[in-house]
C-alpha cells in the first residue's frame, strides 16, 4: 500500500516522456531505486486481491472444508467405478448368452472338429513281450552291467583265454548276486528284466552260472496271506507264496499278480535266487530265439511236426517262434493272427475262469470287481500251547471297520464290506504253534502257513464260518 501511495504522489514535472526520460532529472525514469519501488508497489496489491478474494482458513476450517468431503468423494468414486464394472460384464454376459444361444445349431460338429483336433489323440500302447532278460547287456547298475560285460567277452574269446577270466568272472557274479536278490524283492518287474538269457547262460562255466539266478517255471500255486503282527515285533502285512512242484518261494509280484488274490493251478514263470522269487506279470513266457526248447508237452494246437533238436537255434531271429505256458508248449506259428497276445489273454482267460480254483463258492474273484457289497470275515484263534486270541472282539471289529472305511476312501466309494462278520469265539487250532512252526518250508506243500490255513478252514467251517462265502 507504501508503495502505491508513494508512485502516485510524484510531482507532475516527474513524469517521464515516451522515451523513458524525464526532462527535469539527468538520471533515467527507470532507475534502480525506481524498480524497487515499482515492484513494492505490485506486491502490496497481490496481497490486497489475496485478501479481498480468498477468505483465510484455519487449520480446522481445513480440515473440515477440504479431508472429510475429499474421503467422502474417493469413497463415491470407487463405488461408482465398480458398479459401472459390474454394469459392464453383465451387459457382456448378456450379449455372449444371446449370442451362444443363437449360434448353438450352428455349433454341432464343426465344434466337436475343432475340439478333436486341438485335443491330442489317445496313443495306443502295445503289451511288451512276456519274456526274461530283456534288458541284459543294457543295465544301468554298474554291478549288473559290469558282468554282461564279462560273460559277452568271454562267450567271444578264445579257448587258451577263457581260463585267465574265470577268476574275474567269480568276482563279478558274487557282486552281481547281491543286486539281483535285492532287485527280487523290491523290484520284481525290474530283476526279471535284468535276468541273464538262456542262450548266454549255458557258455559261462559251471561254478559261474551256479550263481546266476535260476529260472523257475511250471503249474503252481499263489498263496496270498494277510498278517497282524505282534506288538512290538513287526512283520510284512501281506505274505505271498509261490509252490511249483515241491519247491515253495517267497514270492514277488508286481502287475496283474499284485491285484488278485490266491491262486491254484496257474501257469507261472519268473526267477529266483536262494528262497527268494520274482514272478512274471504273464501266464506265458516267450522263448528267446536260439533257446533250446523246454522238454514240455506240445499243445493242442499245434498243426505241424517240431524237431526239438533243431527248431529255434537261429540268434539272429527278429520274431518269437515258440512260448510255454505252465506245462505246455506253443507254436506262435499255430497261435492264429493275434499270435502271442492271442495266446497270452486265452491262457489268463482260461486260468481265471477254467478248472483252475481261484474262488471256490458262491462268489467269483470278488476282490477283483466294483462294488460296496462285498463280505469278509474275522476270526482269531489260538493254540494249545498259546492260548488266548490275538485281540477281542471289539478289537477286531473296529479294525475291519477300519479298513472298511480306509477301502472306500481310496476307491472314491467304489469298493467296500457290506458284510462284516466277526467270529464271536477264538478257534483252536487242532495242532500246537510249535507244530506249525517247525514245518520246514517244502515239505511236501505242507510248510507251516499252508498247514495253518487249511486247518482253520476245517475248523471254521465245524463253526459255521464257511471261507467259501466271503
Amino acid at each position: 500500500m507504501l508503495g502505491w501511495c508513494c508512485l502516485v504522489n510524484q510531482k507532475k514535472q516527474n513524469t517521464p516522456d515516451f522515451q523513458g526520460k524525464n526532462p527535469n532529472s539527468s538520471k533515467p525514469f527507470w532507475s534502480t531505486d525506481r524498480l524497487g519501488v515499482c515492484s513494492i508497489g505490485l506486491l502490496g496489491l497481490i496481497l490486497i486481491a489475496q485478501w479481498a478474494l480468498f477468505p483465510g482458513y484455519t487449520p480446522a476450517d481445513r480440515d473440515v472444508a477440504f479431508k472429510a468431503p475429499y474421503a467422502k468423494d474417493r469413497a463415491d468414486s470407487v463405488k461408482k467405478t465398480t458398479s459401472e464394472a459390474a454394469d459392464h460384464q453383465e451387459f457382456l454376459n448378456l450379449v455372449n448368452q444371446a449370442r451362444s444361444t443363437r449360434n448353438e445349431a450352428s455349433f454341432g460338429k464343426s465344434a466337436q472338429a475343432n475340439i478333436e483336433q486341438t485335443q491330442p489323440k489317445p496313443v495306443a500302447t502295445q503289451p511288451k513281450p512276456p519274456v526274461i532278460g530283456s534288458q541284459w547287456g543294457k543295465e544301468s547298475h554298474p554291478a549288473l552291467r559290469n558282468f554282461s560285460k564279462w560273460a559277452d567277452r568271454y562267450a567271444d574269446a578264445s579257448a587258451a583265454k577263457r581260463d585267465g577270466m574265470v577268476a574275474e568272472g567269480l568276482q563279478l557274479v558274487q557282486q552281481r548276486r547281491e543286486i539281483m536278490s535285492d532287485l527280487i524283492q523290491n523290484n520284481p518287474q525290474l530283476a526279471i528284466a535284468s535276468a541273464m538269457p538262456v542262450w548266454r547262460a549255458g557258455e559261462i562255466p559251471l561254478a559261474i552260472r551256479e550263481q546266476v539266478e535260476k529260472r523257475i517255471a511250471g503249474i503252481g500255486d499263489l498263496s496270498v496271506l494277510g498278517v497282524t503282527s505282534r506288538e512290538n515285533t513287526p512283520v510284512a502285512p501281506l505274505i505271498t507264496k509261490a509252490r511249483i512242484g515241491f519247491e515253495a518261494y517267497d514270492a514277488h509280484v508286481y502287475g496283474r499278480l499284485a491285484t488278485v488274490g490266491s491262486q491254484k493251478d496257474i501257469s507261472m514263470h519268473g526267477i529266483a535266487v536262494d528262497d527268494q522269487a520274482a514272478l512274471m506279470d504273464s501266464p506265458i513266457r516267450l522263448i528267446d530265439p536260439g533257446e533250446p526248447l523246454p522238454d514240455k508237452e506240445l499243445a493242442t494246437n499245434t498243426t505241424h511236426a517240431i524237431n526239438r533238436i533243431l527248431a529255434n537255434r537261429n540268434v539272429e531271429a527278429s520274431q518269437y517262434a515258440f512260448a510255454e505256458s505252465g506245462n505246455k508248449l506253443y507254436c506262435l506259428h499255430c497261435a492264429g493272427s493275434g499270435g502271442w497276445q492271442t495266446l497270452m489273454s486265452n491262457v489268463q482267460a482260461q486260468e481265471n475262469g477254467g478248472s483252475g480254483e481261484v474262488a471256490a463258492g458262491p462268489i467269483s474273484r470278488s476282490w477283483q470287481t466294483l462294488g460296496t457289497n462285498k463280505k469278509i470275515a474275522v476270526a482269531m484263534i489260538d493254540f494249545s500251547d498259546m492260548t488266548g486270541g490275538e485281540v477281542d472282539t471289539v478289537t477286531a471289529t473296529s479294525r475291519i471297520t477300519e479298513v472298511d472305511n480306509h477301502l472306500r476312501e481310496v476307491s472314491y466309494g467304489q469298493f467296500g464290506f457290506g458284510t462284516k462278520d466277526v467270529v464271536p469265539t477264538v478257534l483252536r487250532m487242532p495242532q500246537t504253534a510249535a507244530y506249525y512252526q517247525a514245518i520246514p518250508a517244502g515239505n511236501s506243500g505242507a510248510d507251516g502257513p499252508y498247514k495253518l490255513a487249511e486247518d482253520f478252514k476245517t475248523v471254521s467251517i465245524a463253526a459255521g464260518y464257511n471261507p467259501a462265502d466271503y
